[in-house]
């Protein structure tokens, strides 16, 4: 195991998702949080028992209506970024999810994982920007759900190929800890598609765990990154608890289409598919 402090160096200084590649991946993000471009991105859903739950708190009901809202000047704290419960919240607010300074969103969205034996026990909001005044240190946030009275985010910045958090320097791979992304040629007639492997150390060796293989799956490698999610948790006395953790590699893309045809195509974010498929269609999120 390399050091979690190179993956998620982005905590310590305060960006598609997956366990273990065997889960079906569900999209929820709203009309809502691709377009709300104020001090706020409000995600609004029935969200399940507890899933917007610090650790230790009586558990909401699942099934309701309530937005989570993910803020930039968050508490009125300048460059300061944060999630709460609600769409407004003020420094004396019992609803804060997490917060963290000299950061800026610029979406929000929500993912779960759902397949048996491998769920997510509910659906997490999530958040993408940068750092406040470096639009080329783009992150990616969501709520640790830790208690305490300064809760936090966990984190993670985008790293580039050959930069210095690139932890391989071979051109074409960007490794992570114990992740990494590699750009490939596939070949197919007069044809060529690139694609990115997203690849998982197991041992010794590197194992494919999928890759984008659609029309919209023939990408150009931007950045890759790894984020640790909340993707379990218990409701016992309906008090929420024994939270469960997971590394979850993302990988930031760009479309380029067969034989490069396509010019300034869209960014889009992708982890692991259902089931371990290797070859997959969904996306996480667009920004």
């Amino acid at each position: 195991m390399k050091n979690q402090s190179i993956i998620l160096s982005a905590i310590l200084a305060t960006a598609v998702l997956a366990s273990c590649g065997k889960e079906e991946l569900t999209n929820k993000q709203s009309d809502a949080a691709l377009n709300f471009r104020s001090s706020s991105f409000p995600l609004t859903l029935n969200w399940e028992q507890g899933a917007i739950n610090w650790e230790g708190e009586t558990a909401l009901a699942g099934g309701t209506s309530r937005t989570v809202s993910a803020f930039n000047n968050f508490l009125g704290a300048g460059n300061q970024i944060g999630f709460a419960r609600g769409t407004n919240v003020n420094a004396g607010t019992a609803d804060r999810l997490g917060r963290e300074a000299a950061r800026t969103i610029t979406d929000a969205f929500t993912y779960k994982v759902t397949a048996t034996g491998s769920a997510w026990t509910a659906t997490v909001p999530f958040a993408y920007g940068h750092v406040a005044g470096n639009t080329s240190r783009e992150m990616i946030w969501t709520p640790s759900f830790k208690g305490g009275s300064n809760r936090l985010l966990n984190s993670a910045e985008f790293v580039t190929d050959n930069s210095a958090l690139d932890e391989d320097k071979t051109t074409g791979t960007i490794e992570v800890g114990d992740w990494r992304a590699v750009q490939m040629t596939i070949v197919s007639g007069t044809d060529t598609r690139k694609r990115v492997s997203i690849q998982e150390k197991v041992g010794a060796n590197w194992v494919e765990r999928v890759r984008p293989n659609n029309n919209n799956g023939v990408v150009e490698m931007r950045a890759f990154t790894v984020l640790n999610v909340r993707t379990g948790y218990s409701v016992t006395g309906g008090v929420v608890g024994a939270p469960t953790y997971t590394d979850i590699p993302v990988l930031k893309s760009q479309l380029v289409g067969v034989n490069n045809s396509i010019s300034n195509g869209a960014i889009i974010l992708w982890t692991l598919q259902p089931n371990g498929a290797t070859s997959f269609n969904t996306e996480l999120f667009r920004p």
